[in-house]
């Protein structure tokens, strides 16, 4: 079952950046929907994560 999942995830995840190269103006709400489903910590890990990577690309 957690193979399912993994795959359902790895296609959500793929419809998603598609649908971003092909309508930029549609990430605003696709990065909301997907903090709408985190949890809280999730959300701050992950924003100290881009926040360092963002940093190490200068």
């Amino acid at each position: 079952m957690a193979q399912t999942d993994t795959r359902h995830g790895e296609k959500e995840k793929l419809i998603a950046l598609l649908i971003a190269q092909s309508n930029p103006e549609s990430i605003s709400m696709q990065i909301a929907q997907t903090r709408a489903k985190m949890e809280r910590s999730d959300i701050e890990d992950v924003m100290k994560e881009f926040e360092d990577w963002k940093n190490n690309q200068k």
